[in-house]
């Protein structure tokens, strides 16, 4: 198993460490179901996968999370003459909920009372 096949699930690791269960969620993208990834979730029992059907990017958080990047920062192209600016906005937009945010949980539906919200198991 080569170590770039295990970094994202490292770093998930890293970035949560006391977490219980992480759920890693999958789209049906050949790469996730490489020997070398499936190897690499199970060597790391914390990590759960959540496969999704395919063709189905409205029930991945991450789409919605790429939704609402772009509704908050590149709407109307307003930073399209400067770059650095976007990066930095970009990188504030993200950086905030690296240590968990309500409010992102919210928006993509994995807290509150939608469907979603409802499947993710209660400790």
């Amino acid at each position: 198993m080569s170590s770039h096949s295990l970094e994202p699930v490292e770093r998930s690791i890293q970035t949560y460490p006391q977490a219980e269960r992480i759920y890693e969620v999958q789209d049906n993208g050949s790469i996730h179901g490489h020997s070398e990834a499936s190897e690499a979730i199970e060597a790391y029992p914390q990590i759960k996968p959540v496969w999704l059907p395919t063709y189905a990017p409205l029930l991945n958080p991450i789409e919605k999370l790429w939704r609402w990047l772009q509704q908050e920062i590149f709407k109307l192209h307003r930073w399209a003459g400067d770059a650095r600016g976007l990066r930095q906005r970009v990188s504030d937009f993200l950086n905030q909920s690296v240590e968990g945010s309500g409010a992102l949980l919210r928006y993509v539906g994995l807290l509150g009372e939608g469907q979603r919200a409802k499947a993710i198991p209660k400790r």
